[in-house]
């Protein structure tokens, strides 16, 4: 089974001065778990720089949990740390889903998911209905003994959804006629900054300490004015907090990282 790469951290804070937790803070909380759990795997595994959507990730992993049973869903719900009851778990999502698109004119995000079974393959239509009603999923047959055809529509779909800034995200070569189910999530993000990088000037970057002024790289900066921003070392990384100029920025309930 392939899942998306994505290409954009995104972390969802919900704040809330009620004691008792809905189910939208809970599926939040278990995937903040997750999130932590899933980049300090990537920091141990990759050499250089990378970037994921740790919701994208937590998203299509849920759906394909509404969808198992016994062992296999009792690992999933375990290592993902997801809600373990059902109902309050697909509600959260569903409250999830729905709020996560905006289309305004200083931001845009845009998340989608795509269920692809193979043609023939046994889909329970409660399934479906919970892919579709809870996760705003779309759910297209398939026919994985034309490899080439199939990830041609799966990437022209990923296109679509990202305004092509991810094309042929699948490689045919990646699936073959025992390819039984595919599940796909895009997320789309264009934000301004309130604080926009200031490509006016530039400044000295250096790759490495032992590089010499002759090789330094002149790249654009912000100037030191401008870098009023939360700023931490958590776990070994850095993290700088930058925010985007919106209005989803401003309602209170609701931020994005």
């Amino acid at each position: 089974m392939l899942l998306n790469p994505l290409l954009l951290v995104l972390g969802i804070i919900i704040g809330c001065h009620c004691q008792e937790q809905t189910p939208l803070q809970k599926v939040v909380e278990s995937g903040s778990k997750f999130n932590g759990n899933l980049h300090k795997e990537l920091a141990n595994t990759q050499n250089g720089n990378f970037v994921y959507s740790g919701l994208s990730a937590n998203l299509v992993l849920s759906l394909l949990t509404s969808g198992a049973k016994g062992d296999t869903k009792n690992e999933l719900v375990s290592g993902l740390n997801l809600v373990q009851d059902d109902k309050e778990r697909t509600n959260g999502y569903k409250q999830l889903t729905s709020s996560l698109n905006v289309n305004s004119e200083d931001l845009k995000v845009l998340s989608a998911n795509k269920i692809y079974p193979a043609k023939g393959f046994p889909v329970e239509e409660s399934f479906k209905n919970t892919a579709v009603n809870d996760y705003q999923s779309e759910v297209e047959n398939i026919d994985y003994q034309n490899k080439e055809h199939a990830a041609g529509t799966i990437n022209e779909w990923v296109g679509q959804k990202t305004n092509n800034k991810i094309q042929n995200l699948i490689n045919p070569d990646k699936l073959n006629p025992e390819t039984k189910l595919v599940l796909a999530n895009t997320l789309y993000f264009s934000g301004k900054w309130v604080r926009p990088f200031d490509f006016s000037w530039k400044g000295s970057f250096h790759s490495t300490e032992t590089q010499s002024k002759e090789d330094k790289t002149l790249t654009p900066v912000l100037s030191k004015n401008a870098m009023d921003n939360r700023f931490a070392l958590i776990g070994g990384q850095c993290a700088i907090e930058y925010r985007q100029k919106s209005s989803y920025n401003s309602m209170g309930h609701r931020e994005l990282i």
